[in-house]
């Protein structure tokens, strides 16, 4: 065997340094010191004065079977927990089908065209402006007034009939020339 330090043989022996430092100054125990100026101790020696290394046994006490019984309510309340977790998951999910069927059922009837896969973006681009296009011509026939002049050309002889609005400082220039 090794020597062992005297931290390492209170440990091991489970008795105080204290202890082991009396046994020394006694002289029932010798050290010797190592290279670093450690002191080491012989365990056979430790062995004849203190009797075999002890092991520290672990007796469960009231506070383990305390800490196990709040780990097992834990566990059940984590359990619990998951469960309504997954229930309220397929809740969700059943909410999210009803929804898009509703959503569905609502572009059907305000008559929403689902675009088919068959035609390309550019062809739905093409029918749209297509559309667009009849509809600024009807709306540009309806707008003919009785003499035959659309309301655009109407506008502009009631802009020229309506005198013209100036600015604040043509204004003033025209009242100092006026007066």
């Amino acid at each position: 065997m090794s020597l062992l330090s005297i931290v390492e043989a209170s440990k091991q022996f489970n008795i105080t340094r204290s202890r082991i430092y009396r046994a020394l100054e006694k002289g029932t125990i010798t050290a010797q010191i190592d290279a670093d100026g450690v002191k080491r101790i012989d365990p056979t020696d430790l062995v004849r004065v203190f009797g075999n290394a002890k092991q520290k046994k672990h007796a469960p006490n009231k506070s383990d079977t305390i800490k196990m019984e709040q780990s097992e309510t834990v566990v059940e309340i984590l359990k619990e927990q998951l469960k309504q977790a997954q229930e309220r998951e397929q809740f969700y999910k059943a909410e999210i089908a009803n929804i898009r069927k509703d959503f569905d059922d609502y572009k059907l009837l305000i008559g929403m065209k689902k675009p088919s896969p068959t035609d390309s973006p550019v062809e739905q681009t093409e029918q749209s402006s297509i559309q667009e296009n009849d509809a600024v011509q009807t709306v540009q026939e309806s707008e003919c007034n009785d003499i035959g002049r659309t309301d655009q050309n109407a506008q502009k002889s009631d802009e020229r009939a309506a005198p013209k609005k100036h600015g604040l400082f043509s204004r003033m220039i025209r009242t100092l020339i006026d007066d």
